[in-house]
């Protein structure tokens, strides 16, 4: 996980100068990721590097959940070409649905070749989406209007939230199989019912990993389900044993479960890491291409008075 905003000091300039083209190969799981981002807010922050594609959603778009979506170009193009003077790094906002449609669209004939490139039309900056139908003259264009991000100060909200190493020091991370995830979401669900906001308890033993789930409804009762024999993201040495606790808002969790469990997006696995008094992150890997692709959901904590 991060530990502070990637450009952060840079100076940004050229960017006149700015040129992208590539091919893709299989847009269907960057089709099904954006659909997800779509479930969180209705913009988005496109980075475009020479290495790699992300997303980002802030908290004031997301309802306070924050999002980072990273895809290595290896993963979605044949073809890929970019320019520019900022280290050949390429930063806009655009509308989610606007993207999701010309990926869809892209997406629709295995066969096609489609092209997306950085256009102007009409002065206005467009990631443009051409699909060439196979043993035909018809091309299908999508012009996606978009606004560059020329300001350094401005890009730094647009990267992974910073934690500082002291708060990562006291956290805990617990590796979920992408199976558990349909029973953790009807599981919050049911919780929901009960009480407006969950506490979640990870804990890393020599020999169990959990992860605890629990809601209370007016001190008169609770609910508690507990996922143990779950993976380590590192080793616990012999004796030692340390739990991370967080209380979030119910809603805000299960919108995240929804938005992954609704598009489709093939998941290999979910780190789910509890920082007190920050945050719990659920980092989800995907499963075609990179294994390093994944999806981070930054959820927002509440306060969680001492026992």
């Amino acid at each position: 996980f991060p530990r502070g905003p990637r450009a952060a000091g840079q100076v940004l300039a050229g960017w006149r100068a700015m040129k992208f083209r590539a091919r893709f190969g299989n847009a269907a799981q960057l089709s099904r990721l954006v659909q997800t981002l779509g479930r969180i807010g209705d913009s988005c922050v496109v980075h475009l590097t020479a290495d790699s594609i992300a997303f980002a959603i802030v908290g004031d778009v997301g309802d306070g959940v924050q999002v980072w979506a990273d895809m290595s170009r290896a993963a979605l193009f044949v073809e890929h070409r970019i320019e520019s003077k900022n280290e050949n790094q390429i930063s806009f906002t655009s509308a989610v649905a606007n993207l999701h449609r010309a990926l869809r669209s892209t997406c629709g004939d295995g066969n096609a070749q489609s092209v997306v490139k950085l256009t102007k039309k009409s002065g206005i900056p467009t990631f443009t989406f051409e699909i060439q139908q196979p043993q035909s003259q018809l091309k299908i264009t999508h012009d996606v209007p978009i606004r560059l991000i020329h300001d350094a100060e401005e890009l730094t909200r647009y990267y992974e939230p910073p934690l500082p190493d002291d708060a990562l020091a006291s956290a805990a991370s617990v590796v979920l199989p992408a199976t558990e995830l349909r029973g953790l979401r009807n599981t919050v669900d049911r919780m929901r019912s009960f009480s407006a906001h969950v506490v979640l308890s990870a804990t890393n033993g020599p020999d169990e990993n959990t992860l605890r789930l629990q809601v209370h409804k007016e001190n008169l009762m609770s609910i508690t389900t507990t996922y143990s024999k779950l993976g380590a993201v590192a080793q616990v040495s012999a004796g030692a044993r340390h739990s991370a606790d967080a209380k979030v808002e119910t809603k805000k969790l299960s919108k995240v479960l929804h938005a992954l469990l609704s598009s489709d997006v093939r998941l290999a696995s979910v780190i789910c890491c509890v920082v007190p008094e920050k945050t719990v992150a659920l980092k989800c890997f995907l499963a075609e291409g990179d294994s390093q692709s994944s999806i981070v959901f930054y959820l927002p904590v509440q306060y969680l008075a001492p026992d």
